[in-house]
Order: structure tokens, then sequence, then C-alpha cells
């Protein structure tokens, strides 16, 4: 069924069958393109992940992660531009004195 949903969406910006190794995934129309539910198939921080991407575009215009404490992350994407140059210091995080970062990576 995923499989139908990449010829929705073009090309899409992963492998399909590694993520369907980790996660059990749904595809269905949304807003004119298409969603894609992913389920972890191992115990992670998060419960689930919606992944939003507009009709025939292989980029997510909106990724949405529901943590196991019942809290979500929103990420929305505008303007993407593919290519294009960007400077280093665009991406230094200098954090204020007392504010506590966690890091977390996904694989």
């Amino acid at each position: 069924w995923i499989r139908g949903a990449a010829g929705f969406v073009g090309p899409l910006v992963f492998d399909v069958d590694k993520l369907t190794e980790n996660y059990r995934v749904t595809a269905m129309r949304h807003d004119g393109g298409i969603r894609l539910t992913l389920w972890p198939d191992k115990d992670l921080s998060f419960e689930k992940m919606e992944m939003s991407f507009p009709p025939l575009n292989p980029f997510p215009k909106e990724v949405v992660v529901f943590e196991a404490t019942g809290d979500k992350t929103v990420i929305r994407f505008s303007e993407v531009e593919v290519g294009a140059s960007l400077m280093d210091s665009l991406f230094v995080f200098d954090p204020p004195p007392g504010v506590r970062v966690r890091q977390r990576y996904i694989k």
C-alpha cells in the first residue's frame, strides 16, 4: 500500500523498504496531498510520527511527532529550496546561561 503512495507524492526522499523495516506505515490522502503515519516497531521516545506531503512533491510540508509523554512537536516547512547555498553561521546554536540542552539523535 505504501508503494502506491510513493507514486502520488513523486520520488520520496527516503527508502520505503528501509522505512518499513523499522515502522508500521500507513498512507492516506490529506489536503490534496498525502499523509504518512509511522508507528515505530521498537520502543522509542515517541509513539508515532505523521509526515504530510503536498501533491507531487518529495519533501514534507509538515512533520508531527507524538511523544510518549503526550506532548507533540510540530515542524512546518515553507519556501523550501533544494541546493540553496547557506552560510555555516546559520547553524550555530549558543544557548543562554542556565538553559539545559537535551541532544537526541535519530538513527
